[in-house]
């Protein structure tokens, strides 16, 4: 398959864009580690998941799609809770 065989709408269509929280967006790379970084990305994730679901972590991690099980796991793991 080459890019001649993709339909013409799907070749020009928008790069998608990731939105990287604003609270690191301003900080340089080096700044944090690998394992620091992906922490505080999944934070900010979570929090923002429970903003937009009031504070109901079911509705949160439906959101993410995880199982609230699993969702109440990382938010203890990463000191949410």
């Amino acid at each position: 398959m080459t890019l001649q065989d993709l339909p013409l709408d799907l070749i020009d269509a928008p790069t998608p864009r990731v939105e990287v929280p604003s609270s690191r967006a301003s900080l340089p790379l080096q700044a944090l580690a690998y394992h620091d970084a992906l922490a505080a990305f999944r934070r900010d994730l979570l929090r923002q998941a429970l903003a937009q679901a009031q504070g109901n972590h079911t509705a949160a991690a439906q959101a993410l799609g995880l199982q609230r099980t699993y969702f109440q796991r990382l938010l203890t793991s990463l000191g949410l809770r």
